[in-house]
């Protein structure tokens, strides 16, 4: 990078050093820079600043950069990444069936290629995990990792185990729907209800048919004196449409 690209003028004529922070060194990964007022307006001590600002800033990132990524950080990534796929997957299976018997091997092949690539140490045969497929999958994840490093070969074998994972966790899923869970009650109707009597309305009586009912029970209770039974009976015809006698 030019050193004049790494000045730049304030309104008032102040030289400022800035120098772009790479994203694999940045504690959210994201991009951002480091931005230090000069403290001059001359243009040429702005330049001869800024080559030993330059000088010191390349060898901070580079050293960084061998130090590389935390193992954590390269693990939260492939898990991220494979749970996400185990989700889609998950969605196919609900929309479009289960799994065919192509599928199921496919699957089963793969997980066992990736555990016998970590036992050996290799490569899993079937499987792209060459230089070039593991750094495709470095740039899908956002992690900067040069081929050869020890970041990038960490990168492989945790690549290995989580997609053995993640063909076990699908064959999981979908050996899961062989049977039904009919143990719970809570959330199924009654054998003897159809779905007609589900979404039926409820019977709607009438004011008079509840009186008289009401009237009916208090009789057979012997609890009504008969000046009481008069006035209910009054009051249950009235409701139903018709005027009650005069007395």
């Amino acid at each position: 990078m030019r050193v004049s690209a790494l000045l730049s003028s304030s309104r008032h004529g102040v030289w400022y050093f800035r120098f772009p922070i790479p994203v694999t060194l940045h504690p959210q990964h994201r991009r951002s820079d480091v931005k230090v007022s000069l403290r001059t307006r001359d243009p040429g001590e702005a330049l001869r600043l800024a080559r030993w600002f330059g000088q010191i800033a390349g060898a901070v990132t580079e050293r960084g950069a061998l130090i590389g990524m935390r193992y954590d950080e390269i693990r939260a990534a492939l898990r991220k990444h494979f749970e996400r796929l185990l989700a889609d997957h998950k969605a196919q299976i609900a929309e479009r069936g289960r799994l065919g018997v192509l599928d199921r091997q496919a699957l089963a092949n793969g997980g066992a290629f990736a555990h016998q690539a970590l036992q050996d140490g290799t490569g899993a045969p079937g499987l792209a995990w060459d230089d070039a497929e593991v750094d495709r999958l470095a740039s899908h994840l956002g992690l900067s990792l040069k081929p050869q490093s020890a970041d990038f070969a960490t990168l492989r074998a945790e690549a290995q185990r989580a997609y053995r994972e993640y063909c076990q966790a699908v064959l999981d899923y979908d050996r899961s729907l062989d049977s039904f869970d009919l143990t719970g009650t809570a959330d199924r109707p009654h054998p003897a209800t159809t779905r007609a009597d589900m979404h039926a309305p409820a019977p709607v009586k009438t004011l008079k048919e509840v009186a008289d009912g009401y009237i009916k029970d208090s009789e057979l209770g012997e609890r009504w004196t008969t000046k009481t039974k008069a006035a209910a009976l009054v009051l249950g015809v009235s409701h139903a449409g018709f005027s009650p006698p005069k007395v």
